[in-house]
């Protein structure tokens, strides 16, 4: 007598192995009619898309695309300044350019690069078509709004702006973005201006009120929510300020890489060299002017010669989203150590009035 060899069970790969419980007789009937299969992403509904961007939109159709910013509804009405440097500094170009557009109240959650601003762009309506039942996919991803990150906005506003080449290759950028100090300026902007612009808003405790005004309380009326988010934007301004101190140290970290007193002089030197290059900037155009011209040249003078039309450019709308925010008053800043370190220059104070407007069209 023979032993049978022992059983084995069988491979999980075999089939009738399975580790769950068999499906009931009734509902595999049920799988089998109407099997599970994972389908690929839809776009937004054409219509529910147009419904959104109409609904973002104030009620003429005719303002243009919408803006999303970090904003008010009462701003946003008026179309007055975001109180974020990254959002003012488009919002500013756009209406230097004169593109039309209208600013949404929005929050990076809104974005889908999960950064503002970003730009919307109502899809061109088709001439002579008439309504469709049932249209394809094709048509219905032909009539979503555009998305425009803001790394694509120079294109998008040079080839928008009235009178603007049409071209990619001449609508690539405008002439300050052509001068070679430009780089050298936007990054002193980027390393010694925003970190401390950070540090005023985000981590100055006596600040703390007017960035929760901002950025917190509109979002939650639960205290210990708001605490919480307040603890995050601090905590992230931290970071921000390192990284940038850190970059402009040549990948060092200094012991003093968040001290206040470092932060101000910092800012304090960047405005100094932004100030002399206004002035620099009226002399130049000074000398190459007739005597009576020389005041009225200086009040149109901008960086880099502006957008090359006697208005301001991509830096000048830069420099302009700190030193409004800073001096324009909007802003109920508590320490006004930043704000005071910019208005001990006068040309950056009148740059300020200056790109205001141009842009606004009134005095602020």
């Amino acid at each position: 007598m023979t032993s049978a060899p022992p059983r084995t069970p069988p491979s999980s790969a075999g089939k009738g192995y399975s580790m769950l419980p068999p499906v009931p007789a009734p509902l595999q009937r049920l799988f089998d009619l109407f099997p599970l299969r994972t389908l690929p992403a839809n776009a937004l509904p054409a219509a529910a898309s147009l419904s959104f961007f109409s609904s973002c939109s104030s009620p003429s159709p005719d303002e243009g695309p919408a803006l999303f910013v970090f904003t008010t509804d009462d701003a946003a009405r008026r179309g007055a300044p975001s109180f974020n440097p990254s959002c003012l500094k488009w919002q500013t170009y756009l209406r230097a350019r004169r593109v039309p557009h209208r600013t949404v109240p929005s929050t990076n959650h809104a974005s889908p690069s999960g950064a503002l601003p970003f730009l919307l762009v109502a899809p061109a309506p088709e001439a002579g078509a008439g309504p469709k039942s049932s249209p394809s996919a094709q048509q219905q991803q032909q009539q979503q709004p555009k998305y425009i990150a803001a790394s694509a906005l120079p294109a998008y506003i040079a080839s928008h702006a009235p009178a603007a080449p049409t071209t990619a290759a001449a609508a690539a950028a405008d002439q300050p973005a052509q001068d070679p100090r430009a780089a050298l300026y936007a990054a002193l902007l980027e390393t010694a201006v925003r970190p401390a612009y950070l540090h005023a808003l985000y981590i100055v405790t006596a600040n703390t009120p007017l960035m929760q005004d901002l950025y917190v309380n509109p979002s939650t009326r639960s205290r210990p929510v708001r605490a919480s988010l307040s603890r995050q934007l601090r905590r992230a301004a931290e970071a921000e300020v390192r990284r940038a101190v850190v970059a402009a140290s040549g990948g060092r970290s200094p012991l003093d890489a968040e001290d206040p007193a470092r932060l101000l002089a910092e800012a304090r030197a960047a405005f100094a060299a932004l100030a002399e290059l206004l002035s620099a900037n009226s002399r130049t155009a000074s000398e190459e002017q007739q005597q009576e011209q020389q005041q009225q040249q200086r009040k149109e003078t901008f960086f880099f010669g502006g957008d090359g039309q006697g208005g301001p450019g991509l830096f000048d709308a830069s420099v302009f989203a700190y030193t409004h925010l800073l001096l324009g008053g909007e802003l109920a800043w508590a320490d006004r150590s930043l704000a005071q370190a910019a208005e001990e220059f006068p040309a950056l104070v009148e740059h300020r009035r200056r790109v205001y407007e141009a842009c606004w069209g009134r005095s602020a």
